[in-house]
C-alpha cells in the first residue's frame, strides 16, 4: 500500500516546522527534501516549486521513503482504560528514575569519601 499525503497536508508541515517524508513523487517526478533550503528537489537540482505553480492543493503526492513517526490511533475499550495504561507507565518511569537517581547519588557519595584524605 502506497502511502500519500495532499498538497496541503503538506505544506502545513513545511509551515509549522514539522517532520516532513524525504522523498516523495510528485507526477512521476522523485523529490528529495533538502533541509538547508527547505524545499523539496529532483536529483537535477529542479525543486518542486509547490509554492507558485498553480497546483491543487487537494492533490496527493507519494511518499516515497518516509521518516515521520506517527502516534499510533488506541484501540482500547474506553478512554478509562487508556488513562489506567498511561498512569502505570508513569510510575514504571518515576520509579525507574527514582532508582536511577539513587544510583547516581551513591556513587557521588562513594566518590566523594575516596578522595578525601
Amino acid at each position: 500500500m502506497n502511502k500519500k499525503i495532499k498538497v496541503i497536508e503538506l505544506l502545513n508541515k513545511i509551515a509549522n516546522g514539522e517532520e516532513v517524508p524525504n522523498k516523495i513523487e510528485y507526477q512521476e517526478e522523485v523529490y528529495e527534501w533538502d533541509k538547508e533550503v527547505s524545499k523539496y528537489a529532483d536529483y537535477e537540482g529542479f525543486t518542486l516549486e509547490i509554492y507558485t505553480k498553480k497546483i491543487d492543493l487537494h492533490e496527493e503526492v507519494e511518499i516515497l521513503e518516509d521518516n515521520t513517526e506517527e502516534i499510533e490511533e488506541y484501540k482500547g475499550e474506553t478512554f478509562e482504560q487508556l488513562g489506567y495504561e498511561v498512569g502505570k507507565m508513569s510510575i514504571a518511569i518515576a520509579k525507574g528514575l527514582e532508582k536511577a537517581i539513587k544510583e547516581m547519588r551513591k556513587e557521588n557519595t562513594n566518590v566523594n569519601k575516596n578522595n578525601i584524605h
